[in-house]
């Protein structure tokens, strides 16, 4: 009876100690997964974000009085639409037009909308 008493504590906790690792493993695995892809994510974003950027300082250098008539040309044919969403917002933080060309309903709550008016960048 000793023995299989024996046996089985050390199979408890060679299996209990192999288990726990294991589950560590996975954790940190996927915590890497997630970062890498949620910062390949962020890159993608910010990177259209800046070529939309550097398009529209560039049209309102080179003439205003078309300004509007141009973001209204970027936004309506904007190359990654079936991907992004692209507002054209006026100085009054109103949604003039979106890529997927409507205007959003006034009732509709957008979160990321409104956090985006209140944050710096």
């Amino acid at each position: 009876m000793a023995v299989k008493k024996i046996t089985q504590r050390w199979l408890i906790n060679s299996f209990g100690i192999i288990l726990i690792i294991v589950i560590a493993m996975i954790f940190i695995a996927s915590l890497s997964v997630k970062s890498f892809y949620y910062n390949g994510v962020k890159q993608y974003i910010s990177t259209r974000a800046v070529g939309v950027s550097e398009q529209i300082y560039t049209m309102e250098q080179d003439n205003s009085d078309l300004l509007s008539v141009h973001v209204r040309s970027l936004v309506e044919n904007f190359e990654y639409k079936n991907k992004l969403e692209l507002m054209a917002v006026s100085d009054a933080n109103n949604v003039i037009i979106t890529s997927s060309g409507f205007k959003p309903d006034e009732n509709i709550i957008m979160p990321d909308y409104q956090q985006s008016l209140t944050s710096p960048t």
